[in-house]
């Protein structure tokens, strides 16, 4: 269960939201939707723990995710706008590093498999087009075994055949048990349980 209790966040002494409250149980899914620059990235950090919110409670299975540190970070898997990969270590080498992180090195077959990533292998990251960096930086999902999935707009650059993967994915992961937060734009290819909407009605 993933609670967020009247959250507050500001950048720049500018107020972003305030008071965003919701509780998300096993298997659902979380949408957040506004502007640009109406803080649904800001939002999705500060669940990941990488943004101090100005205040309230984030909790993971009713505790206090700041509290647990480490021990959260082990249940959370945050894929941002940055792909979070050295540019100059091949693709294998990326994932490798990501598996051994995650001790789950029997399962980087699988990730190099998903999205047709053996031709890239032992391609540099840095020489890969946007689109396939982006498949590279999702392949992170199939090594982590956290049930939080923090989503940040997923589906930019991928391809008509990529986005389905990643949506077979994603409703997987709920099958699971897992909860999954997506910040986009767009409508979803999947029916998300909980909406938040950000913008001047809770800025």
């Amino acid at each position: 269960m993933l609670s967020c209790d009247k959250i507050t966040c500001s950048r720049g002494g500018r107020v972003l939201f305030r008071d965003i409250s919701f509780k998300a149980g096993m298997g659902e899914l979380v949408l957040v939707r506004g502007p640009n620059g109406s803080g649904k990235t800001t939002l999705l950090r500060s669940i990941a723990g990488f943004y101090e919110p100005a205040r309230g409670v984030i909790r993971w299975d009713g505790k206090d995710t700041r509290k647990e540190g480490d021990e959260f970070r082990l249940f959370c898997n945050y894929i941002g706008h940055r792909a979070g990969m050295k540019s100059l270590l091949t693709v294998e080498e990326n994932l490798a590093f990501y598996a051994a992180m995650y001790q789950t090195e029997e399962l980087l077959p699988a990730a190099l498999r998903y999205f047709s990533l053996g031709a890239y292998a032992n391609m540099q990251f840095g020489m890969l087009s946007q689109g396939w960096q982006r498949k590279v930086a999702l392949s992170r999902l199939i090594l982590a075994e956290g049930l939080l999935w923090l989503l940040d707009e997923p589906w930019n650059s991928l391809d008509e055949e990529g986005g389905k993967l990643l949506t077979s994915l994603i409703k997987a992961r709920l099958e699971q048990g897992g909860v999954v937060c997506i910040a986009a734009h767009e409508e979803l290819p999947l029916k998300a349980k909980i909406e938040i909407r950000l913008g001047k009605e809770n800025a």
